[in-house]
């Protein structure tokens, strides 16, 4: 029963954090998400741009257009589900709740081992797209693919 409360709860608070969301579709997200690599935005947590925070989750939400300032990378879980490998799609997500999440932007070779990284990352480097090993690199978590609950594939 405590059990049965807990999931109604969550699909509870899923339903609102979804419902004042709109859809948005993959090359919009796309076309936000390098706004900001060509801007080079810098990375600070207690900064925003644009309205969102300048950390990863901040970026994501931004691209996602999310409410602002955007959540922290646990903060996202309410938005997406969790897909496999072989569905990740531009715009998609890696996620690791506790520490980063970066934007999906298309693989880089036949046998799925790279991928396009876009990513707000840390004070060393401001937002970049970059080639990086699926599902990211070695040492820095445990990251997985997510969607975005109101992701379409067509404008």
């Amino acid at each position: 029963m405590v059990m049965l409360r807990l999931v109604s709860v969550f699909a509870f608070v899923v339903l609102i954090c979804t419902a004042h969301v709109s859809a948005i579709c993959r090359s919009e997200v796309m076309k936000r998400a390098k706004v900001w690599v060509k801007d080079a935005v810098p990375w600070d947590i207690h900064k925003t741009y644009q309205g969102y925070r300048t950390d990863c989750s901040g970026y994501v939400a931004m691209a996602w257009e999310l409410p602002k300032p955007g959540p922290a990378p646990s903060g996202l879980i309410p938005y997406v589900h969790s897909i496999s490998k072989n569905q990740l799609k531009d715009g998609d997500i890696l996620l690791d709740t506790s520490i980063h999440v970066a934007i999906f932007g298309g693989w880089q070779n036949s046998d799925q081992s790279q991928y396009m990284c876009y990513e707000e990352g840390n004070e060393s480097f401001p937002t970049r797209a970059k080639v990086t090993p699926y599902p990211y690199w070695s040492g820095y978590g445990h990251f997985s693919p997510y969607r975005f609950t109101n992701i379409t594939d067509n404008c």
